[in-house]
């Protein structure tokens, strides 16, 4: 075949593609759109205090950051590559849209037509929050996409291959080593594969896979810091968890005293400030992480001691999340940092610049545009209420399931609906509320929302079915017996 020939039967086989889905190319067309705005209107990129510009300092030396993995920054190693920082997130923005497109092949593959598909993915690909973090040099789009194709590999067919689960568990461990979060979902996917009865083979290659990346990478840690894990800083993330109930009873040794929070949990300052700030003074200054084991093991005695307090923090910031709009309190990590800029001119502005120069790019905002965008946000987002009504009808499915004998779904219904309560869950155990991190939550909730439209559209169908009478069977006339010659009524026996 020529290549001129070659290159019609692919335009051919693109036209018929977006024939077949029209209405998820037009909303991917939509969103891409959007998403083209935002990249114009800030340059080069969105820069959060403190991680963007660690990212970005890591992605140069490329070696174990006692805080945060080493995922994000190989990437960023690569896109900077052309000295522009603008390149990350033009292709975080890529992502955002590939992840769309997995999931509307997921729940295609699942057995839903055009029209459910694409509307249990409008989040995806509309929301102003995804859509804003997409535009910061953050590690948050990456993972998604992993962890998005990680769930889509290991369901793709019903009884997935060896290689399959392997894959999948290779994927899950790139997003724990993007975001350290993303360990816990090693959970819900090995539950997926003993639900399915998948078998020791399969379930062993996912563990084994997943396991592997991180191991290697804690060996790395281990080598650089003398420490065989992936963070330095979870005890300093714990520690200011438990600082809004913990007291400091007597179960707290004599070794611990100085740790113990100043005044009642009401009056303490926002968890951030004793992760960051506390003991950031001369004493500890010059060796930073040197207390992570100490205010891990007097987090871990605070929980031990106050459980309901602590599971009644978890609750409360899940029911944050739960409500409708987006808000914050002076205990929560300010809502205005997820919100499009009106302004470049910022407390770190010195910073920006410096990264710029270093890594390339040009400063810039569309003051045009960015009006727009800012009233595009404020009304195009995923309510917590109805992410709460979603998740419920998600883990309603997975009980119920479809009638289906090809495939019920009820495990795929468990397996992205408990994927998306496990994120910002794990969050709220083990750092602070921020809306951030409840946003890589949006994408497999959208799946397990369209498993459960799938299973009220076949539970509607089979009442319709039991609803329609049956046809009536006519009653044939009764048979009379044949008359013969000389019969007569009065005839005797």
């Amino acid at each position: 075949m020529s290549a001129a020939a070659r290159a019609r039967l692919i335009v051919r086989q693109s036209v018929a593609l977006v024939g077949r889905h029209r209405l998820f190319t037009t909303l991917l067309a939509a969103g891409a759109a959007v998403r083209v705005l935002v990249w114009i209107t800030y340059r080069p990129a969105l820069f959060f205090y403190g991680d963007s510009y660690t990212y970005l300092g890591n992605s140069s030396g490329l070696r174990p950051n006692p805080i945060r993995p080493i995922g994000y920054p190989l990437l960023l190693h690569v896109l900077l590559l052309g000295h522009d920082i603008a390149a990350a997130p033009a292709v975080q923005h890529l992502f955002g849209l590939a992840t769309a497109a997995i999931c509307y092949a997921v729940l295609r593959r699942f057995g839903a037509g055009p029209v459910l598909a694409s509307v249990a993915v409008v989040p995806v690909l509309f929301d102003g929050y995804l859509i804003d973090i997409e535009q910061y040099v953050l590690a948050e789009s990456m993972f998604v996409l992993l962890v998005a194709s990680g769930l889509a590999l290991l369901v793709w067919r019903k009884q997935p291959s060896v290689a399959a689960c392997a894959g999948a568990g290779a994927l899950l461990g790139a997003a724990s080593l993007t975001r350290t979060v993303g360990m816990v979902l090693i959970v819900p996917a090995l539950l997926y594969l003993v639900l399915r009865w998948a078998g020791g083979l399969r379930i062993a290659a996912l563990a084994v896979a997943f396991a592997l990346p991180i191991l290697g990478y804690a060996a790395w840690f281990d080598a650089t810091w003398g420490q065989f894990t992936v963070t330095k800083h979870d005890g300093y993330f714990l520690y200011g968890r438990v600082s809004t109930f913990a007291g400091c009873g007597s179960y707290v040794p004599a070794s611990q005293r100085q740790l113990c929070f100043k005044g009642q949990p009401g009056t303490r300052k926002n968890p951030n400030y004793y992760v960051w700030h506390e003991w950031a003074t001369p004493r500890y200054r010059r060796h930073p992480f040197a207390l992570d084991g100490k205010l891990r093991s007097f987090a871990i005695s605070a929980i031990l001691h106050d459980p309901t307090g602590y599971a009644r923090t978890i609750a409360g910031d899940l029911e944050h999340y739960a409500s409708f709009g987006h808000w914050t309190t002076p205990l929560d990590t300010p809502f205005w940092h997820w919100r499009f800029p009106d302004t470049l001119d910022t407390p770190r502005l010195i910073t920006t610049e410096h990264a710029i120069a270093r890594h390339g790019g040009t400063l810039g905002l569309n003051t045009t545009l960015d009006g727009p965008l800012r009233s595009y946000q404020r009304f195009v987002f995923l309510p917590g209420t109805a992410m709460t009504a979603l998740l419920l009808a998600a883990f309603a499915a997975a009980a119920v399931g479809r009638r289906s004998d090809e495939r019920r779904l009820r495990a795929e219904a468990f397996l992205f609906a408990s994927t998306a309560l496990m994120l910002p869950a794990t969050a709220a155990a083990t750092t602070m509320f921020d809306y951030r991190y409840v946003l890589p939550a949006i994408p497999p909730l959208c799946v397990a929302a369209g498993v459960a439209g799938l299973v009220a559209a076949d539970m509607v169908r089979a009442r319709s079915a039991a609803s329609v009478p049956e046809p009536a069977v006519p009653v044939a006339p009764p048979i009379r017996p044949p008359s013969y010659a000389g019969d007569s009524p009065n005839s005797g026996g």
